[in-house]
């Protein structure tokens, strides 16, 4: 497949001998020439246009990122105007695949559809840390946020297109149900990111939001309690899972245990 695409466009194969999606793109931004560096998923293509949208705000010589909508096939929810951004208590917002209106600052950008300055990413790697078999969740949101602490500016344009087709992720995190191992390494994920990008004083606010309230899918004390009677064993497996990670994830935090992985 390759060496047929390779007749067309200048591809080259990298390839990856350590397990994992930080693995995969550390190999591949080590190989790469050019000054920009779009990243997008395997379940994903990209429109026709993506790639011009993206470079018309990389005019700019003060934005780091740009990112969009990802049409997730089956979904039709409500358009949000609200989309990748930190709140104060440190809850990450999302929405890339809601997202409407005009292009913005965000705080996130959304793996399956984003792309960088090469010399911004290469700065600081894809982090080994992170916890997760194959798919290692917001691998997307640590890089974002370590490019918003040193100052870069990230833009969300929802015109920037990709049609994404999630599939299955490996054995342990399938992605919509409440899962131990899944839980426990997304939770673990997001600690090191929020903490990271959040200033002192903040991130016990953050933690304490984390452990008491969360949010549905890593839900703390206070949703436990809430959704205990309609999910049951479902929600105590998440909240497990969710207090697990985030433990995990201060620990990882605190010692640095595994370096980025530049």
């Amino acid at each position: 497949m390759i060496a047929a695409a390779s007749q067309n466009l200048p591809i080259t194969e990298v390839i990856v001998t350590a397990p994992g999606q930080v693995a995969a793109l550390n190999s591949g931004l080590r190989a790469v020439v050019s000054d920009i560096t779009a990243i997008t998923d395997d379940d994903a293509a990209p429109r026709t246009d993506w790639l011009q949208h993206m470079l018309t705000h990389f005019a700019d010589p003060t934005v780091a990122g740009v990112g969009g909508r990802d049409v997730v096939t089956g979904s039709f929810r409500t358009p949000q105007e609200t989309v990748g951004l930190v709140r104060f208590q440190g809850r990450v917002v999302g929405n890339h695949h809601r997202g409407t209106g005009t292009a913005r600052h965000v705080d996130v950008l959304k793996g399956t559809n984003m792309a960088f300055r090469t010399a911004w990413v290469r700065r600081f790697g894809f982090d080994a840390r992170l916890r997760g078999t194959g798919a290692q969740v917001h691998n997307d949101m640590l890089i974002s946020l370590r490019i918003r602490a040193a100052g870069g500016i990230l833009v969300y344009d929802p015109a920037v297109l990709v049609d994404h087709h999630p599939a299955i992720r490996a054995a342990g995190d399938p992605r919509t149900t409440w899962q131990f191992d899944a839980i426990r390494d997304e939770s673990h994920n997001e600690t090191i990111a929020v903490l990271e990008y959040l200033p002192a004083i903040r991130r016990g606010l953050y933690l304490a939001w984390a452990v008491l309230c969360g949010t549905k899918r890593n839900p703390g004390l206070l949703l436990l309690v809430a959704l205990l009677p309609a999910r049951r064993w479902r929600t105590v497996e998440a909240f497990a899972g969710s207090v697990a990670g985030r433990a995990l994830g201060v620990h990882s935090w605190i010692t640095k245990d595994s370096q980025p992985a530049g």
